[in-house]
């Protein structure tokens, strides 16, 4: 079933919880990947849509626009700003033409933002009547959330209806918010005659086309001369959406994918310095040329404002642009997350279906990297990667873990005993991090001493229960005689049923 299917808030929200849950405690950058962006941006608005008691989206603006404000502020942890630095401004705009435009900047001993100017005026009415047109259409219908990004500025919009309902949007300021082939800030800028404004995007250029083309000649002289060309071309194009990759031999196109994506070639574009590949190495004074075989390459760059540039040179570690192999790999991410489908993926392919008489059992994991340690559960909708409560020692604390792979068998085949074995308890919804370390300690009658209840005593209650090979133990516990009798008679064993 598809995200926008569901029609159980629960569900849906326990599922949105554990995939943010793992991203966040895991791979925190894998929260920027266009892919995970675009799904959350799916299932958040599918679960507004499902709570709001109204008619609409709550996300979407609603009714007549009457009056626009946005606050924008480029002040971020990675930029020095110098005294007198313009740093935020506050626009509004009524439906009768009236400008009101603040101006801030950073006071002389870079402790606050003061207020260094207002200016009052008035635009056309036909003017004014485009810039709602835009804003009030996209608002109603194109707006979807974006990631925040963490290295920009922030903006805050605030529309207020014709019945003085008001919606609030933010979002990082370097947004590109399209419609109908026109940029939202482009159009205000234009249409109030300030071309300096920071609106939504910071009034930055931008990257809007990169076209890559890449060319091999291969000359080998053997009983008879063989020569072979091949060309491949890389264009993402902003305007359009479209990603597109070819590659030819000979002259002839052996090879293509295209993919028309919109808002995430843009999402891509826009994260991108404008002035990438700026820096390239000349120095091949002592370089060795390869006489078999000639590659080369041609760069062009297409700004926002026409600040287009072209770089060259031979494709090899000296002679593309500094950071190529990061754009390139960046790139080869977002094809393979948008260009394969489920049937290049093993997830789906190489997954066994479940036989009605099997039972479902997880291996998990209490930290990355860590140990696996085996549950059964009876939820067919867990996959690889949930996180997930599991009940843990003898009072059966919960603690989050996550599935680090999933088995079925059948009762005879069990890898452990069932009569061991505890449940998981379901999806976890508790904000505590896959980590055992914060647990309490026991005392141990093996160590004679406290140990970690989860740790060191659940390692060495598996193995006395039979449940984990001998080597999962400690050796000095291996060399205690009956030490299975004395952890399974121990008051605080880690498995209640087993005595």
């Amino acid at each position: 079933m598809k995200i926008d299917q569901i029609d159980d808030a629960l569900i849906l929200g326990s599922i949105i919880y554990s995939s943010w849950y793992l991203l966040e405690y895991s791979n925190n950058e894998a929260l920027f990947d266009t892919f995970n962006r675009q799904w959350f941006i799916t299932a958040l608005s599918r679960l507004a849509d499902i709570t709001s008691d109204q008619e609409y989206d709550p996300l979407l603006f609603h009714g007549k626009l009457k009056k626009i404000a946005i606050r924008s502020n480029n002040i971020n942890y990675l930029d020095d700003y110098e005294p007198e630095t313009e740093v935020e401004q506050q626009l509004t705009i009524t439906i009768d033409g009236r400008i009101i435009i603040s101006r801030f900047k950073v006071n002389n001993d870079m402790s606050e933002i003061e207020n260094t100017s207002i200016k009052l005026f008035k635009i056309d009415q036909t003017k004014a009547d485009k810039i709602f047109f835009y804003v009030s259409r996209f608002f109603k219908k194109e707006y979807r959330y974006e990631y925040m990004d963490k290295d920009v500025g922030v903006f805050i919009l605030t529309l207020t209806n014709d019945q003085d309902n008001v919606f609030i949007y933010t979002g990082s300021l370097n947004s590109s918010f399209i419609l109908d082939d026109n940029d939202l800030s482009d159009i205000i800028r234009e249409n109030t005659g300030t071309d300096d404004l920071f609106v939504f995007d910071n009034n930055s250029d931008r990257i809007e086309r990169i076209e890559i083309n890449y060319n091999c000649e291969t000359n080998i002289i053997q009983e008879k001369e063989i020569n072979e060309q091949v060309s491949e071309s890389l264009i993402i194009d902003g305007k359009s959406g479209i990603l597109e990759h070819y590659r030819k031999l000979n002259g002839v196109c052996k090879f293509s994918i295209k993919l028309m994506l919109d808002e995430e070639v843009r999402y891509f574009l826009n994260r991108l310095e404008y002035n990438l590949f700026s820096l390239v190495s000349s120095n091949r004074l002592d370089i060795v040329e390869d006489i078999i075989s000639r590659r080369d390459y041609n760069i062009s760059i297409s700004t926002r404002r026409g600040n287009d540039r072209i770089i060259s040179g031979v494709f090899d570690k000296s002679g593309l642009p500094l950071y190529w192999d990061r754009f390139i790999v960046d790139v080869r991410d977002f094809m393979m997350v948008h260009g394969l489908g489920e049937i290049f993926d093993s997830r789906v392919y190489g997954r066994y279906p479940k036989r009605e008489s099997e039972y479902i059992f997880c291996n998990v994991v209490f930290q990355e990297d860590g140990k696996e340690y085996c549950y059964l559960t009876e939820d067919e909708t867990l996959r690889v990667g949930d996180v997930v409560a599991v009940p843990v020692g003898w009072s059966d604390n919960e603690v989050a873990v996550k599935i680090a792979s999933i088995e079925y068998h059948q009762p005879e085949d069990a890898p452990y005993s069932l009569d061991k074995i505890k449940y998981i308890s379901g999806r976890f919804h508790k904000k505590v991090k896959c980590d055992c370390s914060n647990y309490g300690r026991v005392f141990c009658p093996l160590m004679g001493y406290e140990i970690n209840h989860i740790r060191e005593c659940f390692d060495i209650a598996t193995v006395a229960a039979g449940l984990s090979p001998p080597s999962e133990a400690l050796d000095e516990v291996l060399l205690i005689k009956d030490f299975e009798k004395i952890c399974l008679n121990c008051k605080n064993h880690i498995f209640d049923d087993v005595t």
